[in-house]
């Protein structure tokens, strides 16, 4: 009796779990540039998770790609009464961090974003990319992204795991100083 409740309960938590996630992040790859080991996707579904009133802009949403293996794992949207836009969409990637923050430098500055800045973060346990964005609405867009390595769970022992990244991408609208 008790072992079937546990079986319930541990497939209650799978299934939440699995319910939970989002692996849909779009149609399929575009393209992979070349010197990048990751195919990228359209990230337009992903930050359609996160947009509020028509922004950020088609343009912006447009030049975003991502991963095509990532999954979301969080996405959070701006709150309606800050004026300027930002929103977060979380994302898991089976690749190692050095590979996504190569994929993410090449594929910001091949989608014609400046890139302002590639640095660790401030615990100096991932990396940063700031890049901006020209929009056809007149103002400038940013996107950061922030590239985490996730610690395998499985020790090498058993067989080993893949590398997995946590990767945070942050679009937000810049505001105005004129």
């Amino acid at each position: 009796m008790v072992a079937i409740a546990v079986v319930i309960v541990l497939g209650g938590f799978a299934f939440a779990l699995a319910g939970g996630r989002h692996p849909d992040v779009g149609g399929p790859a575009l393209r992979q540039l070349p010197g990048v080991s990751l195919a990228a996707r359209a990230a337009g579904p992903v930050i359609a998770r996160i947009s509020r009133g028509g922004e950020p802009p088609a343009d912006v949403t447009a030049a975003l790609v991502v991963p095509a293996d990532a999954t979301v794992t969080r996405a959070v949207r701006p709150a309606p009464a800050v004026s300027l836009y930002s929103g977060t969409v979380t994302l898991s990637v089976p690749s190692g961090a050095p590979s996504v923050v190569t994929f993410f430098r090449r594929e910001l500055a091949h989608q014609h974003f400046s890139v302002l800045a590639v640095d660790a973060t401030a615990d100096g346990a991932g990396t940063r990319i700031f890049a901006k964005f020209a929009s056809s609405d007149g103002f400038y867009w940013e996107a950061a992204v922030v590239v985490r390595p996730v610690a395998a769970s499985i020790t090498p022992a058993l067989g080993g795991a893949t590398p997995t990244s946590t990767v945070s991408l942050t679009v937000f609208e810049i505001d105005d100083a004129d």
